[in-house]
């Protein structure tokens, strides 16, 4: 059973958000061997540096974390050091692979809207339910070919799907909470913006690892209030999502019974892409780029990976992009393969398709 109690946001987000930096002591206290109160400033790329204070590391200056490899983990300035949070200063402009995998304690990463992510592999097998907050009002926006536009918002999703409902996102302000959604899933939940003084906090109480937690915080509240005394989210009646609707489903005769068709949409990988962009820039010059989904026929128990024989599918367009006279192609992509679809109806609002496939990404594209 879930207890609710209800806390004051902005105070909240001071205490959680921004970890407050302390005054260097006179020599670092010695905390286990591998963590001290306070590190040297330590490079870590051109222009970078990085320093941990009280369990807080910062990354300052201005350019990009490196990408890291399974076998290079070792090499990552912080590699030793013990953090439950990271403060990475609004000057980097990328963080690269595995730049904090494995580090389990660590679970909130204060960033800014401007910096691109690798993918979700940078924060991979972290604490199970980490806070991001993502500050500032304007991303950074990179085009593939001349009509695919790659976000720096956008780049931040792939992290939504690896931890599912788990972890949370915080923005600035509503409208960037609603370019967040958009470009992830409308119907994903733990979601806020700092306006929402509405919003709901509560303790989780499902995870043992919580549960551990809770008990230690209540025997060093000192120790843990300067992250945070709350373990999860959940929206304020006003931030609710709308009951969730699959804008795909079987076309007229081909539904069959028990199996479901659903599209998310979902963010693409900057890979995916520029795949799209070198359709658009190769073979459909004359079209645009539209939106994307992830999409699959399942069961209760099983998904449908493969037909023997085409099904046909039909998608309702966002409101966006439907127009009168505009013409809509799919294109399905299967292991990174793609194919460009003709659209089967004469429908402003929905496209139709054929393929043999039950489980693939979709995008569509426009003139």
């Amino acid at each position: 059973m879930r207890k609710f109690g209800r806390i004051v946001l902005a105070a909240l987000l001071t205490t959680v958000l921004f970890v407050p930096m302390v005054a260097m002591p006179s020599q670092a206290k010695k905390i286990t061997d591998d963590w001290t109160e306070k590190s040297a400033e330590i490079p870590v790329a051109d222009g970078v540096t990085c320093q941990t204070i009280d369990g807080v590391l910062y990354i300052r200056g201005t350019g990009a974390i490196p990408d890291y490899t399974n076998d290079t983990l070792h090499t990552r300035p912080w590699n030793n050091h013990l953090f439950q949070a990271v403060n990475i200063d609004e000057g980097i402009t990328y963080i690269g692979a595995k730049a904090f995998k494995n580090f389990k304690k660590l679970r909130f990463i204060n960033a800014s809207v401007k910096t691109y992510l690798s993918g979700s592999d940078a924060f991979e097998n972290i604490y199970e339910q980490p806070t991001v907050r993502l500050s500032g009002t304007e991303e950074t926006v990179e085009m593939l070919g001349d009509k695919v536009p790659y976000t720096s918002l956008g780049s931040w999703a792939p992290m939504v799907f690896r931890h599912a409902n788990n972890m949370i996102y915080i923005m600035d302000n509503g409208t960037i909470k609603n370019q967040f959604k958009q470009k992830t899933d409308p119907y994903l939940t733990f979601v806020f913006s700092v306006d929402n003084s509405g919003a709901v906090w509560k303790e989780y109480t499902d995870s043992d690892n919580a549960k551990e937690e809770k008990a230690e915080h209540k025997k060093d509240k000192n120790k843990y209030d300067k992250y945070t005394n709350v373990y999860d989210l959940v929206d304020a009646p006003s931030e609710k999502n709308p009951e969730f609707v699959s804008p795909l489903r079987f076309a007229d005769g081909y539904a069959k019974t028990a199996q479901a068709v659903t599209a998310n949409r979902y963010p693409m990988s900057k890979g995916y892409l520029e795949l799209i962009a070198w359709i658009l820039t190769n073979t459909h010059a004359d079209y645009n780029y539209g939106v994307s989904y992830n999409c699959s026929v399942s069961t209760a128990d099983k998904i449908y990976d493969t037909y023997e024989t085409p099904q046909k599918y039909t998608l309702t367009l966002p409101t966006s992009l439907q127009a009168p006279g505009r013409t809509f192609k799919a294109v399905v992509v299967k292991d990174g393969q793609p194919t460009v679809l003709d659209d089967l109806d004469l429908n402003d609002a929905t496209v139709t398709f054929e393929t043999t496939y039950g489980a693939y990404q979709l995008s569509i594209i426009y003139k």
